[in-house]
């Protein structure tokens, strides 16, 4: 867990790779995508740390997996590789 270092409203777009928390100051190994306007919509309160430049429609395919009971996928999402690259 780290200090939440958090962006400012409105930079959350369709992509964007935000970390979990349960409060502040409790950042941990779990993340997001966002990936509707549900999620651009969130207030300011995750750390952004990345951005899908190319596969936005796997995004789109994972959002629309068949759930379950807790909104869980019925079949798992795996994601098998990711490419990372440093922005300019």
């Amino acid at each position: 867990q780290y200090a939440d270092e958090l962006p400012k409203a409105g930079q959350y777009q369709i992509g964007s790779l935000a970390m979990a928390n349960a409060g502040p100051n409790t950042n941990g190994s779990q993340f997001f995508l966002i990936s509707g306007p549900s999620g651009v919509g969130l207030p300011p309160a995750y750390a952004l740390f990345g951005q899908v430049v190319k596969g936005l429609e796997i995004v789109e395919a994972m959002q629309n997996v068949p759930t379950g009971a807790g909104d869980r996928p019925i079949t798992d999402v795996v994601i098998n590789s990711v490419t990372i690259t440093v922005a300019d």
